[in-house]
């Protein structure tokens, strides 16, 4: 179970959110969270 859930798989899903939070912004801030 921690090794699917390990810092590998956290970075990755918080680094998608972070690409497109950030897309969003570049958008003018209309992207969905």
């Amino acid at each position: 179970m921690g090794e699917i859930f390990g810092d590998d798989v956290l970075a990755k899903a918080i680094s998608g959110w972070l690409n497109h939070h950030m897309t969003s912004i570049n958008n003018g801030g209309k992207g969905r969270y």
